[in-house]
């Protein structure tokens, strides 16, 4: 019985609410000769160019080996991949030429075949590299005009059981204004 209740006690924390909260430190040793610009209200943040350009570029090559390998197999996979992989290309042409403050919110890239609507920017797996590259420090930051070098991250645990994930606020000093925020999914 007392087994029992030592581990019914042990496992009430994991039922409830949860956050963790991080600081994340922001490179103070970028190369900002040539760096892109996505702005999201308040918050500037410049990324190196030449580092996005690579991480395309390494996408683009592991697309186009899958479309290889899929293309005798499979021609609609073949071609799901051969379109993603030109995409990356296309936006890591783009960096290679692009100058110092180029708008990185008008990069295309997206999975699949031809969608018009897509093809809009403002993508969300550009905003994806970018939040990467933020967590990890490697950004200059601006806030409200001024480079900040930390930057608050805020985890919230949602749902329970086989549905769950946490929300994410990345912020300086607000949690009410952030520079990025998203959800990941964990569960099935």
């Amino acid at each position: 019985m007392k087994y029992i209740l030592f581990l019914f006690l042990l496992s009430i924390p994991c039922l409830g609410y949860s956050q963790y909260s991080s600081e994340i430190k922001l490179s103070k040793t970028l190369d900002e000769s040539r760096m892109g610009l996505w702005t999201n209200g308040d918050y500037k943040m410049y990324i190196e160019l030449n580092t996005l350009e690579s991480s395309f570029r390494n996408t683009y090559n592991s697309y186009n080996q899958s479309t290889l390998r899929s293309y005798t197999e499979d021609t609609v996979t073949s071609k799901f991949y051969l379109l993603t992989a030109q995409r990356y290309l296309l936006a890591a042409d783009l960096l290679k030429n692009a100058e110092n403050g180029f708008n990185l919110r008008s990069l295309i890239i997206y999975f699949g075949v031809e969608d018009k609507q897509y093809d809009l920017g403002n993508s969300y797996i550009v905003g994806r590299y970018i939040t990467q590259m933020v967590e990890s420090g490697n950004a200059a930051v601006y806030y409200k005009g001024e480079r900040i070098y930390t930057l608050q991250r805020l985890i919230t645990s949602q749902g329970h059981g086989l549905d769950y994930g946490y929300d994410a606020l990345i912020y300086y000093d607000d949690k009410e204004n952030c520079a990025i925020t998203y959800y990941q999914h964990l569960g099935w």
